[in-house]
This record gives C-alpha cells, structure tokens and sequence, in this order.
C-alpha cells in the first residue's frame, strides 16, 4: 500500500468529514436524515462561483460567500420545510419528505441557471503540487484538508466549550425539556442549520476544486451519509472519523480496482458493516432498561427532569415531575435511568444509630 495513496485519501475523506459532519448534526437535533444537505452544498458552490470565483477573486473570499449562502439557504430551509412540521409534532416521515422536496426545488434552481454545463474553479494555486521527499501531494488537497481541519477544530470548541454549544447538546438530548429550562429551542435549531450550511458551503467549493462543479454535484452527499452510517447516526466525532475511514478505503478500492469498480465495493463494505457492526452492552442495557419501563416508576431524562411515570402509549410517556407536578411527554430514548422510589427509606447502619444514641 502506497503512502501515496493514503494521503489522497485522508484528504478526500477530510472533504467527506464537512459533508458528514454537517448531515450528522442536523440528525442529532431534529433526529432525521436531510437530504437537501447535498443540494445545499451544490447552490452555495454555485452562488460562490458566478459571484466570486469567475470575476477572478481568490479561494478566501470563494469560501467566505460559499459559507454565507450555505448558511442563508439552510436558514431558508428551516424556516420553509421543517419549522411547521416540527411545532405541528408530525410524524419523522413529513421531515424526509420535505428534505427530499427542498433537495429537488434547489437542484432544479441551480440547473436553470446552470444548465447541464460543468464549470471548473479557476486556479487558486501556483504551483499545483508540492514535493515531499518521494511524495507529489496536490497543493489544493493540502489546502482543503488544512481549512477542513481547522473549521472542524472550531465546531468541536463551539460544541463543547461555549454557552450556545451547551445549549446546542441539551436541545439535541432532549428538545423539550430544554425548553422548560429557559433554552430557545427554536433558536438553537436555528443555530444547526446554519452551521450545517457553512460547512456544505465549504464542502461544495472543495468538491468543486477536487473534481468539477455540475448541477448534480449534490449526489456526492451520500458519501457523507455512508461515513455518517460507519460511524454512528448523530456522532460528530464519529462521522470524522467515519469520513477518513471512507476517503481512504475508496481511495485505495480506486487505485485497486479502478474508478468503474470503486464506488460499487464502497457501497458494498458499507452494506456489510451494518450487518456485521457489533452493538455494545452498553447500548442494550439502556435499551432493556427504557423497554421495561412501567406506569409508577420513578426517572430521570437526559436533560435532568425527575419524576414520576403516570401514562404510556406506544414509545411517548407522560412524567410527572416530583417536586412541582408538572408533566412533561418525552420519548423513550431521552431516558436516562431509573431512580429508587420516592417512598423508600433506607436504614441507617446500625453504627450510626448507636453514634446518635
């Protein structure tokens, strides 16, 4: 196996990390696959390239309008596709549904304008590749792979260390008892949809560079959601480093097999992950535990709410809280575990009764 070879392919897959990354957070709050990710990405690559690229401009200003218009159309989408689905409590069908219809509206958009030309990213670079002792590394895919990796480093910081990231996590753990804590759901919701634009912005203009730009350029989302499936629906760190995975297996299937064979073993290594994928103990021991959930148990959700099981239907249960008796209608997935009942004692060790004597 060529070093040449894996370094290809950690820079295409750090391509697919942005798509991945972008597609999984979306799923990790609002728990379904956007589809509309991967037109999304094409529109802002478009929209960077006739008003940027093509009057000459550099790759820093392509990226800055790339990253806005990803955030705009995604904004967009929200607003039009998935906000009233999400206040009317509809079924997860109408969220696939209206990703799908989005998807279609924007490639449809983009191929008016376009047509079915393929357009080509001036030159950003002087010279076009770089040597590294025996290796020829593409400037370009040093240049994406560095800009992905910072922008992925400055998502992980937001997510984790900053009062929007936490906010961010407890909507994605459970939306609704966020929202009795204060948290604009609404907002943070938001929030994921424009960074899930920006970096469609900046995947789009990567692919654009990498390959060419066509008004189908969309498609190449399912890589991001292959490396999504490999490393867990709703995962950051694991649609990363599903998308490395991914970049460098299809890089080395490509120079293997060639480009005809490729993306079909891709597809079929994906297929036999899913089957052979171990579940983790951990994993069915939660699943066990939310299953034998019954009417009079006492809870606690992810976000914090404790109280009382007081209804079931189907996988929604009405908790009604212990201190305030306020009730709260969550699914079973926000269940964190079980409390001791709030009518049982516990006897003092017979030491400390002697010491209280």
């Amino acid at each position: 196996m060529s070093l040449q070879v894996i370094i290809n392919g950690i820079a295409t897959g750090s391509i697919y990390a942005l798509i991945a990354t972008g597609f999984a957070l979306i799923f990790n709050v609002l728990k379904f696959s956007n589809f509309s990710h991967g037109a999304t990405m094409t529109a802002a690559a478009f929209i960077a390239y006739f008003l940027v690229s093509s009057k000459g401009m550099g790759l820093l200003p392509t990226l800055l309008i790339a990253a806005l218009a990803g955030a705009l159309i995604s904004l967009f989408g929200e607003f039009v596709g998935f906000r009233r689905i999400l206040k009317n409590h509809s079924a997860p069908t109408y969220f696939f549904v209206s990703s799908i219809t989005l998807g279609t509206l924007y490639e449809g958009l983009v191929t008016i304008k376009a047509g079915s030309n393929f357009f080509n990213f001036p030159s950003f670079f002087k010279n076009p590749t770089v040597n590294v002792a025996a290796l020829v590394v593409s400037t370009g895919d040093l240049m994406m792979f560095g800009i992905s990796t910072v922008a992925l480093i400055v998502l992980a910081y937001v997510i984790q260390k900053t009062r929007l990231g936490r906010a961010l996590r407890a909507v994605s753990f459970d939306r609704d008892t966020a929202q009795l804590m204060g948290i604009d759901s609404t907002r943070i919701i938001q929030l994921a949809f424009v960074i899930s634009g920006i970096l469609a912005g900046i995947a789009g203009v990567f692919l654009g560079i990498k390959y060419t730009l066509y008004p189908t350029l969309g498609s190449l989302v399912v890589k991001g959601f292959i490396a999504s499936v490999i490393g867990g629906l709703g995962s950051l760190t694991g649609a990363v480093i599903g998308a490395l995975l991914l970049g460098i297996l299809e890089t080395i299937l490509l120079a293997a097999l060639g480009s005809g064979y490729s993306t079909i073993a891709v597809f079929a290594v994906m297929l036999v992950f899913l089957l052979i994928r171990p579940q983790r103990k951990r994993d069915k021991q939660e699943r066990d535990m939310r299953n034998s959930i019954e009417i009079g148990d006492e809870i606690s959700t992810i976000g914090g709410f404790i109280g009382r099981v007081v209804s079931i239907k189907d996988d929604v249960l009405v908790i009604e809280s212990s201190s305030d008796r306020t009730k709260l209608k969550i699914y079973r997935w926000a269940i964190r575990g079980k409390e001791a009942p709030a009518t049982e004692t516990v006897e003092a060790p017979k030491e400390a009764k002697k010491d209280a004597k």
